[in-house]
């Protein structure tokens, strides 16, 4: 009935529109004093929100009939608030801004497997969003938008002349504030289709760089590119891990036994023991690991030809088999389509199903039978990938249940909730897992005999697994994020070097220039293969040569900004 509502609510509906508005801005900026939000992401929140529901608020309150905007106004409430959780959830989650290329490269690259196991695996950060954006709405809505008095009171001429005029100006500033870049970015009608046409854009650069260089074999940068004399005859394995942080290696020092099977062939393994990764997620690792692109230079890896098709133009057979992704979908199978076979394995996405990375040991076998005379066989497994769980079958589930050996009883001891506790055991035992196939992976090398053959693993990137806090998942601000096993086996006949595994695995390393290492073990030479640049060369002088003005690409610079 008409002006039954409680007092409370008539004077709070009888607020001037732009105080009304003004109030959803304290939203944002009460995530931004709970850093949840920073300042920027807070500030453009709240000015967005404040234009948006003030232009609605005026325009509602001239019109005579205004149901309609009423619509526009929940709606608008409720595609606000949830921009805001948005933000909040990814730097919760992974410390970055929503407008950073690795956010939107993962939701355009994702698929229904991937995104099931993103929500069970940050299901606690998530719902607290969505708890607070649904009590927010709630509440607001109740108060500021709902009718509760009725339309018509008061000189009715008077207050539309007014609010016209006031309306028209705030309005004029809605549109305005449009113009700032940084603003219109963080406008989610605008957010969303624009990233997905710079992705969309993204991809077709680099499938026409894909096209451009499988038709001009004789390209002006590859020809400089040749082999030493000592290439004939090499099998070189590059295998990528997933979500790996040495902390948790029991190779490395760990106190649980994550690596049994590693640690039979330590004394044939070099074990790297100052690595730090190419960056915080797994396209931007890739891209850089295996072109010419760096932390500094990201984007080389468009305009520059990577390790496949140099490896191709050097008379190599490439294969690519890959427990991560399908066909034609996203950057990563971009790059593998220029391999000379490529393999993708994944056709299910939790336990039980294909996904489990013991299906690449199959084609592995076939590409090392293969008699192609020189072969770089790239091996792409899903590792320690969120959700933990999915990775590993029931007779690895070793730490599942583990809560009163040492590892357990520290974090117990750090206060960690129980659940933190649980992700750790179970990101231990996909550890484990792993630990078997990577084991797989090596030895189907090694009794094959080849005289030259090398093998190399390395993660993208790490993980941080209830390390400092409750949390798991991707944690860009802390070390376990960056710092990532490494290893190399070489065959008696293909090491050269005179120096020894001591001294190599001493020395410090970034993964983003680890192609001009896999272009040593290739025996390449020529403008892409720098010998400073390469882990394994007597020559080895990254800081020297890179210079220390670049502090990304200094490594004591770079170790700072942990």
């Amino acid at each position: 009935m008409k002006g039954d509502a409680p007092p409370l609510i008539e004077k709070i509906n009888k607020l001037e529109p732009s105080l009304k508005a003004l109030i959803f801005s304290l939203y944002p900026l009460v995530y931004y004093l709970f850093d949840i939000l920073n300042y920027s992401q807070a500030g453009k929140a709240a000015v967005l929100g404040f234009f948006t529901l003030a232009t609605l608020y005026y325009w509602r309150e001239i019109l005579p009939k205004r149901s309609y905007l009423t619509v526009l106004l929940s709606l608008a409430l409720l595609l606000l608030s949830m921009n805001i959780a948005f933000q909040a959830t990814v730097r919760d989650i992974f410390g970055i801004q929503q407008d950073d290329t690795v956010v939107i490269q993962s939701i355009f690259n994702t698929n229904n497997n991937e995104a099931s196991e993103f929500f069970i695996q940050y299901a606690r950060q998530i719902l607290v969003h969505v708890v607070i954006v649904a009590a927010f709405c709630v509440l607001y809505w109740v108060l500021f938008i709902k009718d509760h008095i009725t339309a018509g009171t008061g000189n009715r001429a008077r207050k539309t002349l007014r609010g016209l005029i006031v309306t028209v100006m705030v309005t004029f500033l809605l549109v305005a504030i449009h113009f700032n870049p940084a603003l219109r970015r963080a406008n989610p009608l605008y957010y969303f289709p624009h990233f997905y046409l710079v992705w969309q854009k993204d991809l077709q650069d680099a499938r026409q760089i894909q096209e451009s260089l499988a038709s001009t074999a004789g390209d002006e940068s590859l020809a400089s590119m040749h082999l030493t004399a000592a290439a004939d005859g090499k099998t070189v394995v590059f295998v990528i891990g997933e979500s790996d942080t040495r902390k948790d290696w029991s190779l490395y020092g760990y106190p649980r036994k994550t690596n049994p099977e590693l640690e039979k062939h330590k004394d044939d393994l070099v074990v790297f023991r100052d690595v730090i990764s190419a960056d915080g997620s797994t396209i931007g690792s890739i891209t850089k690991m295996l072109s010419p692109a760096t932390m500094d230079k990201p984007r080389l890896w468009i305009s520059k030809p990577n390790i496949v098709t140099i490896a191709r133009h050097l008379g190599y057979k490439v294969f690519w088999i890959t427990n991560q992704g399908t066909v034609n979908r996203g950057i990563v199978s971009v790059m593998a389509s220029q391999a000379d076979e490529v393999i993708f394995t994944n056709s299910g996405g939790s336990r039980g199903e294909s996904s489990l990375d013991e299906v690449v040991l199959d084609p592995y076998e076939k590409a090392l039978d293969d008699p192609a005379g020189k072969k770089l066989i790239v091996v792409h497994i899903l590792g320690a990938h969120p959700s933990y769980n999915f990775r590993y079958p029931e007779r690895y589930a070793r730490f599942e249940d583990v809560y009163d050996d040492e590892v357990a009883v520290d974090l117990k001891n750090k206060h960690r909730a129980p659940w933190a506790i649980s992700f750790r055991n179970m990101y231990d035992s996909a550890i484990l897992y792993e630990d078997y196939v990577l084991s797989q992976l090596l030895e189907r090398l090694m009794k094959r005999n080849i005289p030259k053959s090398a093998w190399m693993y390395i993660a993208d990137h790490g993980q941080d697994v209830a390390h400092h806090t409750n949390f798991s998942g991707h944690n860009p601000r802390v070390k376990e994020m960056w710092e990532v096993p490494m290893l190399l086996w070489e065959s008696s006949a293909f090491k050269d070097s005179p120096i020894s595994h001591q001294v190599l695995e001493k020395r410090t390393f970034r993964a983003d220039i680890i192609d001009h290492t896999i272009l040593g073990l290739l025996g390449a030479q020529g403008e892409f293969y720098i010998p400073q640049l390469d882990l394994t060369s007597v020559y080895y002088d990254p800081e020297k040569y890179l210079g220390p003005e670049d502090k990304y690409l200094n490594l004591s610079a770079y170790r700072k900004t942990y």
